[in-house]
């Protein structure tokens, strides 16, 4: 099996016991995900089968879009309802303008502290694991970047809002500075994934529900790599994975032959580009 998956993730699960799923249920060894959900979270996550773990590294892995909803009045270890309470208490009633305007301060670039509770790896473990084992976790400040906060619904004491960020922004941890700055507390209620860069999770199955037909494209999900078609010579050279000259300007190309990918290129100098990745496995 060659090829990409979009999984829509259920809450519970790792990353990795997705890949370990897809791994049993098509009898293969290679699996790897782009961009790593909690266990809490749901949503997109992308999936390299065989020779499609090679295109992992070409996929667009910047900005992150999120729904998430906030819960004020509990503040727990992990900053989402499946952590211990810390602490409760009554949080005040808020305007929708009140919100809006909160939401709106947080756009831009800032620092952030991850979570305790996240995915974030130290010396060789998911920061989370430390934490659930009562280790403790201390993550340095990292620069982030938020572009859009958007105000989707208030009521009950949960506010739901949308959050298009850049990559390693902690979603929880933005919940929690959110209450602060209203001057309460607060937690995750529920945080879903719905697009990675352009791709949405529209289509996307639960990893149960993957059948073989599911399997993307190899270069289905890579739009912002151009394709090069080659033939011939040039065909023979990129299956041995000799250098190309080529009247082109872009840093990496894909290599196509009929429409098959052959391998990944990079520029090296001016019209002198090397081979990066090969694909000598087809397109499937």
């Amino acid at each position: 099996m060659n090829g990409l998956l979009k999984v829509d993730k259920e809450a519970g699960y790792t990353s990795t016991d997705i890949d370990n799923l897809i791994k049993k249920a098509f009898h293969t060894k290679k699996v790897g995900h782009l961009g790593t959900l909690d266990p809490f979270a749901t949503g997109l996550l992308i999936l390299g089968v065989g020779e499609g773990t090679k295109m992992l590294p070409y996929l667009p892995d910047g900005e992150k879009t999120y729904v998430a909803s906030l819960l004020f009045g509990k503040r727990t270890d992990s900053d989402d309802i499946t952590g211990n309470l810390l602490e409760e208490r009554k949080p005040p009633l808020f305007l929708e303008s009140e919100l809006k305007d909160c939401l709106t301060s947080f756009l831009g670039e800032q620092t952030q502290i991850p979570s305790p509770f996240s995915a974030k790896h130290i010396h060789g473990k998911k920061a989370y694991q430390l934490a659930r084992e009562g280790k403790e976790v201390v993550l340095s400040p990292q620069r982030i970047f938020i572009s859009s906060l958007r105000f989707l619904s208030y009521q009950d004491d949960v506010l739901s809002f949308e959050a298009k960020v850049s990559k390693g922004t902690y979603i929880r941890t933005l919940g929690k500075d959110i209450a602060s700055r209203l001057g309460t507390i607060g937690t995750l209620l529920t945080l879903r994934r719905t697009a990675i860069g352009p791709i949405g999770v529209e289509g996307a199955k639960k990893v149960g529900e993957i059948k073989e037909e599911d399997f993307l494209p190899l270069l289905s999900l890579s739009k912002q790599i151009p394709q090069v078609e080659v033939s011939g010579k040039e065909a023979f050279l990129v299956k041995n994975g000799c250098p190309l000259r080529l009247e082109r300007e872009e840093d990496y190309l894909f290599l196509v032959e009929k429409g098959i990918l052959l391998a990944v290129y990079q520029k090296e100098k001016e019209h002198i580009y090397i081979c990066k990745k090969g694909f000598f496995h087809g397109d499937h």
